[in-house]
């Protein structure tokens, strides 16, 4: 009986020991939680702004290619390729996205170009043309 008693007190300690560690964990996680809301509403925010600062078409069209599937309506230009479906683009088009002066769309997937800012041949293209840019739309 008493070693019954002795297991019993024993399992009793484990079971108060795992509820703490469980209790601890949830308040780990209802703070993650809490923190990746908070993140969620600012990364809205700012997507909301991004929005406002494009033409209403502009807008309606990238939030096609969203309802669309296509998750960011973006896609960077690397090595020649439209990252988001991996077509080559004319040379036409790799230039335009290099100039950063327009919106360029790709002609396989539709997202809207862009070329990233730390890729040499951006910096390389931008640096050739600066001597004769074109003021973009809304400058």
């Amino acid at each position: 009986m008493e070693e019954c008693e002795a297991e019993r007190e024993r399992l009793a300690g484990e079971l108060a020991a795992a509820e703490r560690r469980l209790a601890a964990r949830q308040a780990e996680l209802m703070a993650e939680r809490t923190r990746l809301d908070e993140q969620r509403q600012r990364l809205l925010g700012e997507r909301a702004a991004a929005l406002q600062r494009l033409s209403p078409q502009t807008a309606q069209l990238y939030e096609r290619l969203r309802e669309r599937g296509l998750a960011r309506g973006l896609a960077a230009v690397q090595q020649r390729k439209c990252q988001g479906c991996y077509v080559e683009l004319p040379t036409n088009l790799q230039a335009m996205v290099l100039a950063g002066r327009e919106l360029v769309r790709c002609p396989q997937c539709g997202r809207f170009l862009y070329a990233e800012e730390g890729t040499a041949a951006a910096r390389s293209y931008r640096t050739s043309t600066e001597h004769h840019t074109t003021p973009m739309p809304g400058d």
